[in-house]
């Protein structure tokens, strides 16, 4: 199927699989080819370009239910060695009855050894969901605490979005305006 993107005239291929899934998007000289289990989850990513000259790999672990519970990148180059396309920890969701949030490493983010007895915490890696009853992302929290005169603390409030019935985002009622639908949740871009 080709999907004309944008007023720049450039165009899109997309392929589905068997079962309905989307399997590869062709997008100027980028190529993204997904991978799924048997239950249909997405478990694998890869970007190309089309050269062949790098990939980005992204892995999905899930559990029994199908609920991620951890993406690892690893970018691959024709320039560089093995020892340099490392398994990186990108993302880790937080859960309790129901997903709660969101663990974003940054670049080079390396979580604490096990072997040491100490932990470091770093503050603004972690994103909290604030969901209504029917499970849309009303707010996202930062795990970092603003000073307010008194001695109190706010929460640092990274997006907030609006809705129509039926789930639709309203427009000028949600912040920042690039957020994404992304795994099924709204993620900011920042």
């Amino acid at each position: 199927m080709l999907d004309r993107t944008g007023g720049s005239g450039s165009y899109r291929t997309l392929e589905w699989n068997v079962y309905g899934k989307l399997s590869q998007v062709q997008s100027g000289p980028t190529r993204t080819t997904y991978d799924y289990d048997a239950q249909g989850n997405r478990i694998h990513k890869v970007f190309t370009t089309s050269d062949g000259e790098s990939e980005q790999h992204v892995y999905y672990v899930r559990d029994a239910q199908g609920n991620v519970l951890a993406v690892y990148e690893q970018r691959l180059s024709a320039r560089y060695s093995a020892a340099n396309s490392a398994l990186t920890l990108t993302e880790q969701p937080i859960y309790g009855s129901s997903r709660l949030g969101l663990r974003k490493l940054g670049a080079g983010t390396a979580p604490p050894s096990a072997a040491t007895a100490y932990f470091a915490r770093s503050l603004g890696q972690k994103q909290y969901e604030l969901t209504d009853h029917l499970g849309n992302v009303r707010a996202l929290l930062s795990d970092v605490k603003r000073p307010e005169a008194g001695g109190t603390y706010k929460p640092e409030l990274l997006a907030y979005y609006g809705y129509y019935p039926f789930g639709m985002l309203q427009p000028g009622r949600s912040a920042p305006a690039n957020a994404t639908l992304a795994g099924g949740y709204l993620t900011a871009v920042f």
